[in-house]
C-alpha cells in the first residue's frame, strides 16, 4: 500500500495570510510614530518654556530681595509697577511695557533705577521676563511683595505664578 507524504511547507495563501497581518502591524506602528512626534516637540517646547519662566522668576525675586524697602505700592495695596529702595537709597522701578519683538511676547517687564539726574540711560533699564500678559504687585509688610505674573507661552496658553519676594535689607526703626 501507497501511503502519501504529507506536503512539506507552507502554501501560497498562508504566506499571503501572514505578510497582510505584518503589514498591517507595521502601517499601524508608523502611524502611531508619526502622531507621537508632534507630541513630542510640543512636550519639549512646554519644558523649555517652564524653564524660561523659572529663570524669569528666579531672576525677579533676586532682584527684589536686594532692596531694603518698599515705596509703592503702599502697604495692603496693589499696582501694576512696583518702586523700591535699593540698598544705595536710590528707587528701583519694576514695569511691564509693551514688547518690542514679537517673539518677547505681549510684553516684557522691566526694571530700571532712577539716580535723579533727570536723564534716562537705555543702560539703566533691563529686562526682566519676556512673554508676561500682565503683573500685579502686592505689598504685605514693607519688606515683603507678593507678585502675581501670568506668563503666556507661544501657542498662547497662559501660565500664572506667585511669587512671595522678601527683601532682605529691610531697613527697621525703633518705635
Amino acid at each position: 500500500m501507497l501511503t502519501r507524504n504529507p506536503p512539506h511547507g507552507f502554501s501560497f495563501i498562508e504566506l499571503m495570510v501572514v505578510v497582510s497581518i505584518l503589514a498591517l502591524a507595521a502601517g499601524m506602528a508608523f502611524l502611531h510614530s508619526r502622531n507621537a512626534s508632534p507630541a513630542a516637540t510640543n512636550t519639549a517646547t512646554q519644558l523649555a518654556f517652564h524653564m524660561k519662566v523659572r529663570q524669569a522668576t528666579d531672576e525677579l525675586t533676586e532682584q527684589l530681595y536686594d532692596g531694603s524697602e518698599v515705596v509703592k505700592p503702599l502697604m495692603g495695596t496693589s499696582l501694576n509697577y512696583l518702586v523700591v529702595r535699593s540698598i544705595t537709597n536710590l528707587p528701583q522701578v519694576f514695569y511691564l511695557e509693551s514688547a518690542p519683538k514679537k517673539s518677547q511676547g505681549p510684553n516684557i517687564l522691566v526694571t530700571y533705577t532712577d539716580d535723579f539726574s533727570g536723564v534716562k540711560r537705555p543702560s539703566d533699564r533691563k529686562t526682566v521676563c519676556e512673554n508676561v500678559k500682565e503683573i500685579t504687585f502686592t505689598t504685605v509688610s514693607p519688606g515683603l511683595v507678593i507678585v502675581l505674573i501670568t506668563f503666556l507661552d507661544p501657542s498662547g496658553q497662559e501660565l500664572p505664578s506667585i511669587i512671595q519676594a522678601p527683601l532682605k535689607n529691610v531697613s527697621t526703626t525703633d518705635g
